[in-house]
């Protein structure tokens, strides 16, 4: 923590940090050595170029949206705000690649390319699951 940092604190979570961290303890041993980050894709859980120019499609429309990146369930995600300022109407969490299931009230399992997690009026407004290439390309991917 640094004084110029502290506009941030509200969205610094000690807990999630150690959360983090712990998973990368857990795989260690798969942590691969390079040379450069540029050999590194920042979000390697966009499975495809679509999922990309999905994201900054929405990043660029810019109207009455807005996309920002932040940590959603532990992982590179995007929130989503509609509306202006102090009259947002509507916020969603968008994570990547989520495997769903029955336990989630899925009847069938899959994975679908995002979910839109909705932040307000949780009661009144269900998850959304894209399927940006259809959903025959994700039914068999979970597990």
């Amino acid at each position: 923590y640094a004084y110029r940092d502290r506009q941030r604190m509200p969205k610094i979570s000690r807990d999630l940090a150690k959360s983090l961290f712990q998973k990368i303890l857990e795989r260690r041993n798969e942590l691969v050595e390079i040379d450069t980050l540029k050999q590194v894709n920042p979000n390697s859980l966009l499975d495809s170029e679509l999922e990309h120019k999905f994201i900054d499609t929405l990043k660029a429309s810019g109207r009455p949206w807005k996309v920002n990146n932040a940590i959603v369930n532990g992982k590179n995600g995007y929130v989503l705000t509609v509306g202006r300022n102090e009259q947002i109407t509507q916020a969603w969490k968008i994570e990547p690649q989520v495997d769903l299931n029955c336990a989630m009230g899925v009847e069938m399992a899959c994975r679908p390319d995002f979910v839109f997690w909705p932040v307000k009026n949780q009661e009144h407004i269900l998850p959304i699951a894209v399927f940006l290439d259809g959903y025959e390309f994700h039914c068999d991917k979970v597990g």
